[in-house]
């Protein structure tokens, strides 16, 4: 499978995301922890398989990108919104699957 550089260091994954060539990485993710007031330096910390060329280049996309950067994150604001009203949070389903063995195991006494 060839990959086709939209822009240096980044491609679009199977869903059309801008990501990192090689990785997993979506740029919307590197600009989230920007958002949450991490430094480049932080973020190479916490994506050390990043190489500072990459992490710039996914800063200078969202830059020259910005419209399509904050789609996408809005986007999946949304979807996890939504989800998290369907579906209530990871710790109300572990919450939820705790007392249902507890009651199960309360019925076998």
């Amino acid at each position: 499978m060839t990959t086709t550089e939209i822009y240096p260091h980044i491609t679009r994954n199977q869903r059309g995301e801008p990501t990192i060539i090689g990785t997993r990485t979506r740029v919307q993710s590197i600009v989230c922890y920007y958002k949450l007031g991490m430094s480049a330096e932080e973020i190479h910390a916490a994506l050390p398989y990043l190489s500072d060329a990459e992490l710039h280049a996914a800063f200078a996309y969202y830059f020259d990108n910005r419209e399509e950067i904050e789609r996408l994150i809005e986007e999946e604001d949304e979807f996890y919104q939504q989800a998290k009203a369907q579906y209530g949070t990871v710790e109300d389903l572990i919450r939820e699957k705790n007392e249902a063995k507890q009651r199960e195991m309360a019925v076998k006494i």
